[in-house]
């Protein structure tokens, strides 16, 4: 194949694939008859990743690197750049966000030299670091809070499918809006799950890890609710009402205990998001 054609094919003008060729990324034959340069197949792969990792804004010396590299070391090479450009990326947002201020500030504040000064002192401290990472961290969604939320919000779906069977017809069509509702708002859990899994994979996956004690309390958790139910329905059933019964309530004591561990479910999520204000605080007050 002739240098023309592989102009067509990779975008390439014939300068930078005679530069490519003189730097060593690629190795062309020469036909034995007329000794022109003979493109490959190849050849032309290896252009096309040159100019995507040329894009990439890999220097000549680390794509002749690259090049020998199989594909999977390769592609950890590639997941390594996107971090660097991600870094990159919130650098460029926080010199943005300068920006704004120095614009907004110049010209109405006396001081605003001093207060560009003091917010580049802390973007560049260790603890603006800290507390960047720590919010990440505590925002990255895990395998196991959306599970527990996508159950939390099939309660009103269950609910509906249970009036249906039983025929009864109170609230139907409130309890059906409500469930659309929920419907849509676990789709949107998931949607945010898989699209944060897809661009920080490593890191949901350390944290699905490092919450794998979710598994046991949130199994116990939903045995011990469902037990509890079962099992006092049964004994009031065939313990403490008569034979001829026709309706009856829970006493006030098995209320209490009912709200005893809803209080006690939700003291246990209002724990972990102090834990969070406390993480801000922490840092927003130095």
């Amino acid at each position: 194949m002739q240098v023309k054609d592989v102009e067509k094919l990779t975008g390439l003008s014939t300068k930078a694939i005679r530069l490519y060729e003189e730097k060593g990324l690629i190795e062309v034959a020469r036909n034995p008859v007329n000794d022109y340069r003979d493109y490959s197949e190849e050849n032309v792969r290896q252009l096309r990743l040159i100019k995507l990792l040329r894009y990439l804004e890999f220097s000549l010396a680390e794509i002749k690197d690259l090049l020998a590299l199989p594909e999977e070391d390769l592609q950890s090479a590639l997941r390594e750049k996107k971090r660097g450009i991600n870094q990159q990326a919130e650098e460029l947002t926080d010199k943005v966000d300068l920006l704004d201020q120095v614009v907004r500030d110049l010209g109405k504040k006396e001081d605003w030299l001093e207060e560009a000064q003091d917010s580049i002192a802390f973007v560049e401290s260790g603890e603006f670091q800290d507390l960047k990472q720590d919010l990440e961290d505590a925002l990255l969604p895990s395998i196991w809070m959306t599970f527990l939320q996508s159950l939390m919000a099939s309660g009103p779906i269950l609910w509906l499918f249970t009036r249906i069977q039983q025929g009864r017809q109170e609230n139907l069509f409130l309890l059906a809006v409500v469930s659309l509702l929920a419907t849509a708002w676990i789709t949107l859990i998931w949607r945010d799950y898989l699209v944060t899994w897809w661009k920080h994979r490593d890191k949901v996956r350390q944290k699905n890890r490092s919450q794998a004690w979710w598994i046991p309390i949130g199994f116990i958790s939903l045995v011990g609710g469902i037990a509890y139910f079962v099992l006092v329905g049964w004994l009031t059933e065939r313990i403490f009402l008569p034979s001829d019964w026709l309706f009856y309530e829970y006493s006030t004591g098995l209320g209490k205990v009912a709200i005893f561990f809803i209080m006690a479910f939700l003291a246990f999520l209002l724990g972990k998001l102090a834990r969070l204000v406390k993480l801000s605080w922490k840092y927003w007050t130095h």
